[in-house]
């Protein structure tokens, strides 16, 4: 979008429907610009093989992963990080994690070359 609030462009992620029929859920949950870089940085939930790494067991191929695209102000994709949550549903120094995190909506931005966003789960016990 640009400063008259025109759409310039839209990029369609993910696999939409899985074999069995349940439906991925992949969703860009922030979009926010990195000025130093001109490129616009998108944060999303993503579920789709297609936007995971292969190599997942099927105990994490149940939850999401969080997917960090740099894209150019044309709307090409530069780079893209994929942050799994690997430690989800696990016991860790007595504390048991949740199954799932949800990244927050309108959380994330980009400062100093650091990506911050925020999280959030339940089912925390200890």
């Amino acid at each position: 979008m640009d400063s008259s609030l025109e759409i310039n462009w839209l990029i369609q992620l993910g696999d939409g429907m899985a074999a069995d029929g349940s439906q991925y859920l992949d969703r860009c949950n922030t979009v926010n610009y990195d000025s130093e870089r001109n490129q616009v940085i998108a944060l999303l939930e993503a579920s789709s093989p297609s936007l995971r790494p292969e190599s997942y067991s099927d105990d994490v191929k149940l939850g999401a992963d969080i997917l960090i695209l740099k894209i150019s102000k044309s709307g090409k994709i530069q780079d893209a990080y994929n942050i799994n949550n690997d430690k989800a549903n696990q016991v860790i120094n007595g504390i048991d994690f949740p199954e799932m995190f949800y990244l927050s909506y309108n959380s994330g931005l980009y400062k100093d070359g650091s990506y911050i966003f925020g999280v959030q789960s339940f089912g925390f016990r200890t």
